[in-house]
């Protein structure tokens, strides 16, 4: 993942194809015993949609046909809709914790203390889980050095 997170700093470019490993909230994840899940956590409000970057850079590859990414960053959701608050965050700690792998981002544009203290969490969970962690950093995130 590493040469991916150097791959987001670039402009996405959609996919022309459709795209059967993926699937964004409130879809439920389904996965073979041969699959690969792979959550998208970080920032979500006030910054660029970094989930569809790192689709692309991840579906141009050809190695990745059994990869599900687990992308909790809605197409459509009203943030005045409080009522789609405990929605949201129950379909995330169950994808968290169902997933097989953890991509952690930190853009630029917000400081992301959910992600923070998620990150925190899972980097104890990850410890007792079978749950690979990856993190990264966009070079201008004021918090780097707290990651």
């Amino acid at each position: 993942l590493t040469e991916l997170t150097k791959k987001m700093y670039f402009t996405y470019i959609a996919p022309k194809y459709p795209s059967p490993n993926y699937i964004e909230c409130p879809t439920e994840l389904s996965k073979g015993p041969r699959e690969t899940s792979l959550f998208l956590g970080g920032g979500i409000s006030g910054c660029p949609d970094w989930q569809q970057e790192i689709r692309a850079a991840i579906h141009s590859t050809s190695k990745c046909d059994s990869l599900i990414l687990v992308n909790p960053r809605r197409a459509v959701f009203d943030v005045n809709d409080k009522s789609m608050t405990p929605i949201q965050v129950s379909w995330e700690h169950r994808h968290l914790h169902s997933s097989d792998a953890i991509i952690f981002w930190f853009p630029e544009e917000t400081l992301c203390p959910i992600t923070l203290y998620e990150l925190g969490a899972w980097s104890i969970i990850s410890q007792r889980s079978r749950t690979k962690v990856f993190i990264g950093c966009h070079p201008g995130y004021s918090r780097k050095e707290d990651v």
